[in-house]
Order: C-alpha cells, then structure tokens, then sequence
C-alpha cells in the first residue's frame, strides 16, 4: 500500500496546513505521522511494511488519495526517483513554495527552536559572496559549524541519509533545479505547484484546483486553512542545556530537554533582521526570476 499523492515541501512553507487541510475531505487520508520519510532513507526500502503502516487505516475503507507529506523530498535527488520507481504509476505531486528569503530564515528558526542551532543569524546568512557558488559556500560554514558543535547532527541522522539537508536554509530555497527534478521524473500533467502567499490570498480558487488536480469534489474539503505548526517562543533554562549535552553524548533526546523542543533564546529576533533580509533578497533575485520563467507566474506580484 503505497501513496498515490506526495506534499514535497518546500519546508516551512505551509504544507503542514495544505496536508491537514487534504486531509478533511474523506476521499483522503494522509499518513500519519505526515513526514514517515520513507524515501529519505535507503534503508527504509527494504522494509515497505512498516510504511504500509502509516495508512493503516485505509485498510478498512476506500480512500482514493493517500498522501505522503515528506518535506525532506523536495530536497532530495534520489526522491523523485524512488517515488517514481516504487509508487503507483497515477501518483501526483504537490510542491508548496513560499518567499524564498522568508521562508530560509523560517528554516534557520526551525532548527533554532529545537535546539539543533547555535549560530547567530548574522554568522547564517550574511558575508555571502553572489560572484561564487552559493551552496558551496553554505556547505563550507556548514563544515565549519559542525566542527565547533554549533549544530546538532544525532535526531537527523537517525532519519535521513542526507542528515544535513535541514541545515542548508539558503539551497533549500533556490527551487529552480528542485522544481525541474519533479516536472522531470513525473511530467507536468501529474505535479502542481503552489504559491503559498497566493494559497492565502485567493483561498478558493486553490480549493478548486486542488479538487481538479485530485479528481474529488471540492465540497468535501473544510471551509477554511487553518495555520499549522508555528513556532512557540519560550525561553530557555538549565534543562535544555543540560538535555542538549544528553543528546551530544547518546545521540538521544532526554527528558531533561522534551519540555524545551520549541525554544528559541530571546536575543534572536523571530523576524529577519534588515540587513539580514536584505542580504537575502539581494542574494535570491535571479532565483526569483527563473522560478517565474519556469513556472510562468508573476511571483514578485505575489509578495517575493
């Protein structure tokens, strides 16, 4: 039993809310947990069972769309490829792409309030040099961060085989070449792409496409989005610290730090600071222009 339909991220950038939204109307069940990351791992492929497991409860009723709402895929090269090879020939793909600049510092607060990043947002995302390669040069401060134990690699090394993914805030936002790894492997008729800035806007209009892309009656979904996992600003104690050096050691989350897992310290600031966004926007205006070209939309209209 695999899925026939798979949310692909962008991470951050609303496909939590889209895949509890897909899941109200009751031709869909959606895994559960959303991300099993089947195909983030080689090792899970032996073991279609346990996957199989994620949609237990379609096994007493006739859904016609099960999904897989993995945001690790969008990132990943084998992704497409393995879906393509192992999931029914009808599956269909949805890639949920929001402000590229909003959505890497989303990425940096995501990892922050977990505890997993110790480096400012300023050492993250500013000093970039836009003549040379950018991702090669988010991969080198990656190197050197996990040289001074500014990230924590144990929890995503335990899911994915490309462990390091979450940390690349900026390659996960150029999504041109992510983009074209889908429409190539599954086609343009079976992947749709979404603005989230334009999912909010115009709410309804995307109901009726989803319906139409999905063959199912656009009256079976809920009324409205609801927002879905926001990040919860608490600060951070003696229990945190203590449960991170845990983790460092055994590779394990402890009790001491199961209270502490949406945290982030008060001197980060939840938004962007200006030179910060600015940098970025500098930094991400050729994507924008490509992602538009690919896609034939007007993105800056839609707030990029």
């Amino acid at each position: 039993m695999f899925p026939n339909l798979i949310v692909v991220g962008a991470q951050k950038s609303g496909t939590t809310s889209l895949c509890d939204f897909l899941d109200t109307h009751s031709d869909c069940l959606l895994a559960s947990p959303k991300e099993p990351g089947y195909l983030s791992s080689a090792i899970n492929l032996f073991d279609s069972g346990a996957y199989n497991n994620y949609f237990s409860d379609a096994r007493n009723q006739n859904y016609k769309v099960l999904i897989d709402g993995t945001t690790e895929y969008l990132s990943s090269s084998i992704a497409p490829i393995h879906a393509k090879a192992l999931f029914p020939d009808s599956t269909k793909v949805i890639l949920v792409l929001r402000n590229p600049m909003k959505r890497a510092y989303s990425g940096y607060m995501h990892t922050m309030k977990k505890g997993f990043e110790l480096r400012s947002p300023e050492s993250v995302f500013l000093g970039y040099d836009f003549d040379g390669n950018v991702s090669d040069q988010e991969e080198l401060r990656l190197a050197r961060a996990i040289a001074d134990k500014k990230i924590e690699l144990h929890w995503y090394k335990r899911k994915y085989d490309n462990y390091l993914w979450v940390y690349r805030y900026l390659n996960n936002s150029f999504y041109s070449h992510q983009i074209n790894r889908y429409l190539e492997v599954f086609g343009k008729d079976k992947v749709l792409v979404i603005v989230f800035e334009d999912l909010i806007k115009n709410f309804e209009k995307h109901k009726q496409k989803l319906a139409s892309f999905l063959g199912i009656d656009a009256n079976g979904f809920a009324e409205k989005l609801d927002k879905g996992n926001p990040t919860i600003v608490r600060q951070r104690g003696v229990g945190f610290a203590l449960g991170r050096s845990i983790r460092e050691i055994t590779g394990r989350r402890s009790r001491l730090d199961a209270g502490h897992s949406e945290v982030i310290p008060e001197q980060i600031p939840l938004k962007p600071p200006e030179e910060v966004y600015q940098h970025l926007s500098d930094l991400f205006q050729d994507e924008i222009d490509i992602c538009s070209d690919t896609l034939d939309l007007d993105l800056r209209s839609m707030g990029w």
